[in-house]
């Protein structure tokens, strides 16, 4: 939809009207010079609309409007653009008792893909597991690395033995600058959340604006009249406690109208990711690019295998792909949970 809404054929019938009245001409027969005169003016007329008249029109609107005027848009509204920041968290360092050495600040960790992190302050190493929190060399959410991930310390510990990534490490998810589509999904919550009634846009508007949560789903709850589920979720992990107590405490300094709220994160319907494939691109840019477009999916999204032959790793140079996991459609995703990848492995055949 667009605000001129006009077709190649409602264009033709435009100016052919006008000719005839303009000229006094009836004649305007396919085939003709005349009508062919038609055509080629109809082609030019249609070419500005769609490209310029439509496009410039739909910037005026959140709906249509991308890129700098966008934020224009949302700053109407006080909706500022998320930016993008560094990943934070704590990993794992086991010691034993009688090498156990001190880690220094800006000590650097990499993953097998090459993603490095420093530590933001020293840690004195305890026999046992130790937390040493690290922060992401450069904003992104590419940094924002499964649980389980191989890494290594680029400095000499002595009395270190493990160094591991755990479950709900990550205390910062990393993130891009936000894109137009997650933007826009923002400016329309806060959009809705102007009106009287009690639409779900008031509740998305609400716990989109608390860190962490980057998708909301407004459940109705069949627990009675005035009973719904907020259903969040994080790009990179799943929502901690921390981040769903800050929903349900903003939710209910808002005195909205639902009687019966519970706020959750969204269930983890948990998928291998094995594939193998033939091209220039590297292991580590195809495992790094799946996992980034696996974090971009929504709450209640299904994953198809066309989407993920056409679209998760469009961008990179490979010939020939095949996924040996999953081998069809990932469609029984309940309306509260999401998709997230348990465990990418790559294979790059020579």
């Amino acid at each position: 939809m667009t605000w001129t809404n006009k077709t190649k054929e409602d264009i033709r019938d435009a100016i052919l009207q006008i000719a005839a009245e303009e000229t006094g001409l009836s004649s305007f027969k396919e085939g003709g010079v005349l009508r062919g005169l038609i055509e080629t003016l109809t082609e030019t007329t249609y070419s500005l609309y769609s490209d310029s008249i439509n496009f410039y029109s739909g910037q005026f609107t959140y709906m249509q409007a991308s890129g700098l005027l966008l934020d224009l848009r949302g700053r109407e509204l006080g909706v500022l653009r998320k930016e993008a920041q560094k990943t934070k968290g704590i990993i794992k360092v086991k010691a034993n008792s009688t090498k156990a050495a001190a880690i220094p600040k800006g000590t650097w960790f990499i993953t097998h893909s090459d993603l490095r992190y420093k530590t933001i302050r020293g840690i004195s190493l305890n026999e046992g597991v130790n937390d040493v929190p690290v922060e992401a060399e450069f904003p992104g959410a590419l940094y924002n690395i499964l649980a389980g991930s191989t890494i290594r310390t680029t400095s000499v510990l002595d009395g270190v033995n493990e160094i591991t990534v755990s479950n709900n490490w990550i205390t910062t998810p990393g993130r891009d600058r936000e894109l137009d589509e997650d933007y826009r999904q923002r400016i329309k919550a806060k959009w809705d959340s102007q009106g009287t009634d009690n639409r779900p846009g008031k509740y998305e508007h609400i716990a989109l604006a608390v860190p962490g949560v980057d998708d909301v789903r407004v459940i109705r709850a069949p627990r009675g009249f005035g009973s719904i589920d907020v259903v969040i979720a994080g790009y990179a992990e799943t929502p901690t406690s921390s981040v769903i107590s800050q929903v349900r405490q903003r939710l209910a300094d808002s005195y909205l109208l639902t009687r019966d709220i519970i706020v959750r994160a969204a269930a983890e319907a948990s998928q291998v990711f094995e594939l193998r494939f033939f091209g220039n691109a590297d292991v580590s840019s195809v495992r790094n690019a799946l996992r980034a477009w696996l974090q971009r999916r929504k709450i209640g999204q299904t994953l198809t295998m066309k989407e993920l032959y056409q679209e998760a790793l469009s961008s990179l140079d490979i010939s020939k792909l095949e996924y040996i996991s999953p081998r069809q459609d990932i469609k029984k995703v309940g309306q509260d949970a999401k998709v997230t990848p348990q465990k990418i492995s790559v294979k790059k055949e020579p």
